[in-house]
């Protein structure tokens, strides 16, 4: 019985983490609206229609694109120098 009880207490903030962030859909003003329409202009427009018609992602998604286009414009900076 204790070590259920020790694997809930456990699992309770684990489950709020994963939870937070995979599956809580944050409105859009969140991540600062202007900040979202300048990263949307240059993600799919499927991408777009299901991040719009949400109203709203999750912090993994914003986290994802941004980390997607950081490493596009490395990549560019790299080319610029040669």
């Amino acid at each position: 019985m204790k070590i259920f009880l020790a694997v809930i207490i456990a699992a309770i903030p684990v489950a709020y983490i994963i939870w937070d962030r995979y599956f809580r859909i944050f409105p859009l003003s969140y991540f600062g609206i202007e900040n979202v329409q300048r990263i949307a202009k240059w993600e799919s427009p499927e991408w777009r229609e299901r991040i719009f018609s949400r109203g709203g992602m999750t912090s993994h998604e914003w986290l994802r694109v941004n980390k997607r286009q950081l490493k596009t414009i490395d990549d560019e900076l790299r080319r610029c120098k040669r």
